[in-house]
C-alpha cells in the first residue's frame, strides 16, 4: 500500500497502465510516389508510460532513402532501422521507429525522404512497458517472405508487410489486425503473442505475386531476462576518389548510441597496399582482418561514443581511391568474430554458414569497373563505381535466428570482370 493513500501498487500500475502490453491501433498505404507522407493516426489510450511504435516500409527507385519519422513534430528513435534488400532497380527497405506520446488519442505521422520513394505502408502500435534495448527485429523480402524470430515468454512479435502488387496478405501463424488495398499497392498487419519462449516462423505473402516487404519486431518486456539475438544495421558507406595513403572522412554516422554498440568497419581499395591502422575519434579499432588485396575488417567497442564519429584509415602505400561501410552491431556475445570465408576467383563468392541469432557482413571488389549485385536474401550496403577507375567497390550483410549457410558471391550486371576478392566474416 502507498502510505495515506490506500492504493496498492499493482493497483496504481493497473490504473496508470504500466503492464506490458502492445496494440495495434492505426494502418496507412499508399501507391502514390512522393517523398513525404503523413496521415492521422489512432494511436490509442493515452497513457503517462505509452510509447508509439510506428513500422514504415517502403519501395526505392535505384537510390537508398532513409525516412525521418516524426510523430507530432517529435522526431523518433530508430529500434530496428531501415534493412536493405537488393534486387534490380527496388529497393526493399523497413524500419520501426518509437516515441513517447504522453497525451491524446491521435497523432500526426510524419514520414519524410531525401527523395522520391515508391509508395509506403505505416503502421502504428500502443506499447506499454517495453524493454526497447532487448528487443531486436528482421526483415525478409520479395515474393511470399518469410520470418523466423526468437521469442521470450509471454510476448508480442509485431509484422508489417507491403506488397507492390496489392492483394489480400495471407498471413500464417500470426493474427492479423489490418489489410488494406489502394492504387494496386497493399499494407498489411499482424500479431504473434506466446506463451513459451520458441521460435517463431511468420508468413506474410500478398495474394498476387509481386515485390514483397516483410519486417518483424520482438517487444521484449521491461522487466526481461530475455538475451536478443545479435543485430546489425548497415549506417553508412563513403568513397574517396583521390590519391592518398591517409584518408579522413568526419562525422560519418555510426548509428544511435547504446551502451552495448559496437561499430564494425569494412573497407576496399583501388592498389596493393596493405593497411596500417584504421582510428575512430582518435582510438585505434582493432583490425583483424587486412589483405594484400587492401580489402580489411576491424571492430571497436563504441558504447561510450556519441552517433557520429571521425574515421580516418591509414594505409602503407598510396592508393588510387577507397570505400568504406560503416555498421552498427548490438547484442554480440562476443566482439570476436565466430566465422569466416575468403576468396578471390572470378566470380568471386564464397560459403559460410551464419549461427542463430547472429549475422555476416561481406566485403568484395572487382579490378573492372562492372555493376555487381548481391543476390537474396543478401543485403546491399554500399557499391562504388566510377567509369574513370578499374575499381568496382561492394559490401552486404545478413541476419539469422536459425543456423544456416549462406552463398557470398555478387552477380555482375554489367561490364567485364577482372581480379576479384571478397571476405565474410560473422558474428553472434
Amino acid at each position: 500500500m502507498i502510505p495515506g493513500y490506500g492504493v496498492s501498487l499493482a493497483l496504481l500500475a493497473n490504473l496508470l497502465g504500466l503492464n506490458y502490453s502492445v496494440e495495434f491501433t492505426d494502418g496507412y498505404v499508399t501507391a502514390v510516389d512522393a517523398n513525404t507522407f503523413q496521415f492521422d493516426a489512432n494511436t490509442g489510450t493515452a497513457n503517462i508510460d505509452r510509447d508509439i511504435l510506428v513500422g514504415v516500409s517502403w519501395f526505392n527507385f535505384n537510390v537508398h532513402y532513409d525516412p525521418t519519422v516524426s510523430v507530432d513534430s517529435v522526431e523518433t528513435t530508430p529500434v530496428y532501422r531501415m534493412s536493405r534488400m537488393s534486387t534490380g532497380p527496388l529497393d526493399r527497405a523497413i524500419g520501426f521507429f518509437k516515441t513517447t506520446v504522453p497525451t491524446g488519442t491521435e497523432a500526426n505521422v510524419h514520414v519524410s525522404f531525401g527523395g522520391v520513394v515508391g509508395g509506403i505502408t505505416i503502421s502504428t502500435w500502443r506499447c506499454i512497458d517495453i524493454n526497447w534495448d532487448a528487443s531486436y527485429g528482421r526483415m525478409a523480402g520479395e515474393e511470399g517472405p518469410s520470418l523466423t524470430l526468437q521469442q521470450e515468454d509471454l510476448s508480442y512479435i509485431v509484422f508489417q508487410t507491403f506488397t507492390g502488387d496489392g492483394g489480400v496478405v495471407n498471413w500464417t501463424n500470426a493474427t492479423e489486425v489490418w489489410d488494406e488495398e489502394t492504387g494496386g499497392d497493399g499494407g498489411s498487419a499482424a500479431y504473434v503473442y506466446s506463451s513459451n519462449s520458441d521460435l517463431v516462423t511468420v508468413t506474410g505473402d500478398g495474394a498476387t505475386s509481386g515485390y514483397d516487404i516483410l519486417g518483424g519486431l520482438h517487444l521484449a518486456k521491461n522487466d526481461s531476462t530475455f538475451s536478443p539475438a545479435a543485430q546489425v544495421e548497415y549506417v553508412y558507406g563513403g568513397e574517396d576518389v583521390g590519391a592518398g595513403a591517409s584518408y579522413t572522412h568526419n562525422n560519418i554516422d555510426v548509428g544511435r548510441t547504446a551502451n552495448n554498440r559496437y561499430t564494425i568497419i569494412t573497407c576496399s581499395a583501388e592498389g596493393a597496399s596493405s593497411i596500417n591502422s584504421i582510428t575512430v575519434d582518435g582510438v585505434s579499432a582493432n583490425l583483424f582482418y587486412n589483405s594484400s588485396d587492401a580489402i580489411g575488417y576491424a571492430i571497436i567497442d563504441s558504447s561510450s561514443m556519441g552517433a557520429t564519429a571521425n574515421i580516418v584509415f591509414n594505409y602503407s602505400d598510396t592508393l588510387n581511391r577507397m570505400a568504406y561501410g560503416v555498421y552498427r552491431a548490438v547484442n554480440l556475445e562476443s566482439p570476436d568474430h565466430v566465422g569466416s570465408n575468403t576468396g578471390s576467383n572470378v566470380p568471386a563468392g564464397v560459403t559460410l554458414e551464419v549461427p542463430a541469432y547472429g549475422f555476416a557482413i561481406a566485403a568484395a571488389q572487382t579490378d573492372d569497373p562492372c555493376t555487381l549485385v548481391w543476390e537474396l536474401p543478401l543485403r546491399e550496403s554500399y557499391n562504388t563505381k566510377t567509369a574513370e577507375n578499374n575499381t568496382t567497390m561492394t559490401g552486404a550483410y545478413v541476419d539469422t535466428d536459425v543456423d544456416e549457410t549462406f552463398t557470398f558471391a555478387a552477380a555482375n550486371t554489367s561490364g567485364s570482370r577482372g581480379g576479384e576478392a571478397i571476405a565474410v566474416f560473422s558474428w553472434r
